[in-house]
């Protein structure tokens, strides 16, 4: 289906990207910016700026 958030960081997610209802890309790789509907920098903690993040997002789609 295509009522899912996808998270994702390389080529391998384009595909996930192109089906999901919103897309986050975490980093910088260029090729799959164009498919994201958002980008995440990293910067400091990594894994801090990712939980953060998802949980916003689950708070911005939930019912949705």
């Amino acid at each position: 289906g295509e009522n899912f958030i996808a998270f994702g960081n390389d080529q391998n997610d384009i595909e996930l990207f192109k089906t999901s209802l919103y897309s986050v890309q975490i980093g910088d790789f260029t090729g799959l910016t164009p498919y994201a509907d958002e980008t995440l920098e990293l910067k400091g903690a990594p894994s801090l700026a990712v939980a953060a993040k998802i949980l916003q997002t689950f708070a911005e789609f939930k019912g949705k």
